[in-house]
């Protein structure tokens, strides 16, 4: 079923807009994963500012990715020239408001500089939390893992296809975070 707005585009567009649905859905899987390392900034000349850099990248990180995957899961306002995931699997479809929210606020925080961002005092302090938290995401590794499960058993991907080990890597990611929610948030900042 088409989407309003987007373009039905040839199967070789399709084929290889797959290495970019690979690489988001995994940078995803990354960033999430990055908190769980801790970097040695002691030897870098202003270490508290390496770390705040560290800790902000790791969330924008997060914020970038997450938006990336909720627009092709669920697209909000796609453009014609967007892939979405029912190009891949057509009777796909999410309709989690969760989804929509975390694209909103990652939309905002990623271009807009707004009085509602919370501040590194907030966050310290622990008043209020500016990490995507692993459990506030788990509704995106959840559709993500559904859309990416139903591409492994499609045509798209033939067994000697690197798409396919890179879209079993995202696969095995995403349930290994998904796994890691009910056992605490290990992978949060």
């Amino acid at each position: 079923r088409a989407m309003p707005n987007v373009k039905n585009h040839t199967p070789a567009e399709l084929v290889r807009a797959l290495e970019f649905v690979a690489y988001e859905i995994r940078m995803l899987v990354g960033a999430l994963s990055l908190a769980a390392l801790r970097a040695d900034v002691r030897a870098i000349a202003a270490p508290e500012l390496a770390a705040l850099a560290l800790s902000n990248a790791t969330v924008e990180l997060r914020a970038l990715h997450a938006r990336n995957v909720c627009e092709f899961l669920q697209p909000h306002k796609p453009k014609s020239n967007f892939v979405v995931a029912q190009h891949y699997l057509p009777r796909f479809a999410v309709n989690d408001a969760s989804l929509m929210r975390v694209w909103s606020l990652a939309s905002r925080y990623l271009a807009h500089i707004t009085a509602d961002r919370v501040t590194d005092h907030e966050h310290a302090a622990g008043e209020k939390s500016k990490a995507w938290e692993l459990a506030e995401l788990a509704p995106i590794l959840r559709a993500a893992l559904e859309f990416v499960d139903g591409l492994l058993v499609s045509n798209w991907l033939r067994e000697e296809d690197n798409r396919r080990a890179a879209f079993q890597e995202a696969r095995t990611g995403l349930a290994e975070l998904l796994a890691a929610i009910p056992h605490g948030d290990p992978l949060s900042m």
